[in-house]
């Protein structure tokens, strides 16, 4: 709290292991409690390959469908960035569930947290210039 009062930012890096934090629920909970505290949610960590850990580590599979199903559960900023540190020196990356299911001429195919379907349409030359005149008129 002192260091909150004095206007450090907190923020909260917690590693995926299996049986402890791995069920969607356990972390909703946990991140509804770190922005309860004023701790930002920053990073859940894939578990690193290393030797005798192997009973604590989870598919990234696993990691996935638990930042998929708090997406529209809680609020945007309470969910982590779910992040694997590549080995060698690669640094870390962000591992995201896939939304943008395929570019189509004209137009996007998504996918939503419930893995339900959606068509979205691109830009057309009739928008454009459908937005071009109202932005003319509203602006006469």
């Amino acid at each position: 709290r002192l260091l909150q009062q004095s206007g450090c930012p907190i923020l909260n890096q917690a590693v995926l292991l299996r049986g402890v934090n791995d069920r969607p629920e356990i972390m909703i909970k946990l991140h509804r409690r770190l922005v309860a505290a004023r701790v930002i949610p920053y990073y859940l960590h894939h578990a690193d390959p290393v030797t005798g850990t192997a009973h604590f580590r989870t598919s990234i599979e696993t990691g996935l469908k638990i930042i998929g199903a708090m997406r529209g559960r809680i609020s945007g900023f309470a969910i982590p960035t779910y992040v694997v540190d590549l080995p060698h020196g690669g640094g870390k990356v962000p591992v995201t569930p896939q939304y943008l299911i395929e570019i189509r001429n004209g137009g996007y195919l998504f996918r939503n947290p419930q893995n339900q379907y959606y068509d979205y349409p691109g830009p057309t030359l009739r928008n454009e210039t459908q937005d071009s005149n109202e932005k003319q008129h509203h602006d006469a």
